[in-house]
């Protein structure tokens, strides 16, 4: 489902920058990745919904649910977007920086981003064009095993990495969000 989904997202930033003559900034790529990368929905994806295991950083327990396994690690679906937009928007050719200017937009009008959200950016940048999609992912982890916490305003953290893998099929339910859908191949 997500090797399905990378190949997806990378095909459909092809097509949308071939029908838009070519040229992107990073702006467009924002406005692209916030129409089709829609993982925070809550109706994108359903997996482990009942599902209790996790913790906080507090070591009170934490439901998995709204969480998909990759590579063998729960991963909670918002957490899967950054991911996907660090990989997709370095397979269109933007850095580490251009990355990152999501997150300075967020601060400069006053909204909330999460401390994890750029580490999340940087392993999907970091995967990128690995052979062993897993292998380059869980060995990026083990240096920043946060990259897959859930930061909360109150300065917690939800860490998923206790959660075994799904039991239940990751289904996804929509694409699009409020841009045009996803260009898929």
């Amino acid at each position: 489902m997500v090797a399905d989904e990378i190949k997806a997202q990378k095909a459909g930033w092809d097509k949308w920058k071939k029908d838009n003559g070519g040229k992107a900034t990073i702006g467009d790529y924002i406005k692209w990745a916030n129409g089709n990368q829609r993982y925070k929905d809550p109706d994108f994806f359903k997996s482990n919904t009942e599902t209790s295991c996790g913790k906080k950083d507090n070591n009170a327990e934490v439901g998995c649910g709204f969480s998909v396994t990759l590579c063998g690690k729960c991963v909670r679906s918002a957490i899967l977007w950054n991911i996907m937009y660090g990989l997709a928007g370095s397979y269109a050719g933007f850095s580490d920086q251009d990355l990152k200017t999501a997150s300075d937009w967020k601060r400069s009008v006053g909204m909330d981003v999460d401390k994890y959200d750029e580490e999340a950016y940087k392993l999907g940048e970091d995967v990128n064009g690995a052979t062993d999609f897993c292998s380059k992912f869980n060995e990026l982890l083990k240096k920043t095993p946060s990259a897959l916490y859930e930061g909360w305003k109150d300065g917690s953290y939800n860490d998923l990495s206790t959660c075994r893998p799904c039991t239940e099929k990751t289904s996804a339910k929509n694409h699009g969000g409020n841009e045009k859908p996803r260009l898929t191949p």
